[in-house]
């Protein structure tokens, strides 16, 4: 059975295989040892070279890790909760490949290579998920159970669109629940971002100025901001597409034309997640 490393990257000749992985760098670890504390640590992708880890929520273990497992991939199930940590479970060695330098290992390539990655890296998200259902139910359920004090809370909305009539809708439909910010492109949300502090942001990715993609990747790399979600919203619906906002560090996406109703679940469930 072919590894996650082996599948994710099928279609790479030899030397952009050695090339993508001269991009790790050598982390050791113990027995017991806390690999990656709680964070955003997922989005960076770590490769199992030796030895065995797990990916674990509280006492609950999502996902074993051995040789060839990679983490950013195998933590998909949950990437963006903020309690989950990777434990060694024996000694051993990862090699960790940051996001940014991934993103600039394909950006000096043809796009034709990035597509297939993608596509690669979703063939792995649905071999996780798969076997891991009943896993994603358990911790959904222990990040869902909040107190009735943050159930209480008012969070506050960021919507980006260049459309003012999808602004002014999505505006309406939140502004009972929570408090709304709207900006119409992307150098207006970067800066209402970093004045505002959201609790979540609604990024259209076809923008002026700066496209969603680059807003958000603009968003993860600055203290400031990085820890805030991101639900992407797009009338791109291509696979690639949707793992691309998920490298660009979205922590959901949701194709137009969408229902408001799964557009408010959405919400509230990563509000569960990030802030319950």
């Amino acid at each position: 059975m072919a590894s996650e490393i082996e599948i994710l990257l099928r279609g790479f000749s030899d030397p952009e295989r050695k090339a993508f992985l001269a991009l790790g760098k050598p982390v050791g670890f113990d027995a017991g040892e806390v690999i990656l504390p709680a964070g955003r640590s997922e989005w960076d992708i770590h490769i199992v070279d030796e030895g065995q880890a797990a990916v674990r929520v509280g006492n609950v273990t999502l996902a074993e890790l051995g040789a060839g497992d990679t983490i950013g991939t195998s933590a998909i199930l949950a990437p963006q909760i903020e309690r989950s940590a990777i434990w060694g479970n024996t000694s051993g060695r990862l090699w960790r490949i940051h996001r940014e330098a991934v993103l600039g290992f394909f950006e000096a390539r043809p796009r034709q290579l990035f597509q297939q990655f993608c596509r690669n890296l979703f063939k792995v998200w649905v071999g996780v998920l798969a076997g891991r259902n009943q896993r994603i139910a358990e911790v959904q359920r222990r990040l869902l159970s909040t107190g009735e004090a943050e159930r209480r809370r008012r969070f506050k909305l960021l919507i980006v669109d260049d459309e003012i009539e999808i602004r002014q809708l999505l505006g309406e439909f939140f502004a009972e629940r929570y408090e709304v910010t709207t900006a119409q492109d992307g150098r207006e949300a970067l800066t209402l971002a970093l004045a505002e502090k959201p609790d979540l942001i609604l990024l259209d990715l076809r923008l002026p100025e700066i496209d969603g993609y680059q807003v958000c990747r603009q968003l993860k790399l600055r203290s400031e901001t990085e820890r805030i979600p991101v639900v992407m919203l797009t009338a791109l619906n291509a696979t690639p597409d949707k793992v691309k906002g998920l490298m660009y560090g979205a922590d959901e996406y949701l194709a137009k034309p969408f229902d408001l109703v799964q557009l408010a679940e959405v919400v509230s469930r990563v509000l569960a997640k990030v802030y319950g």
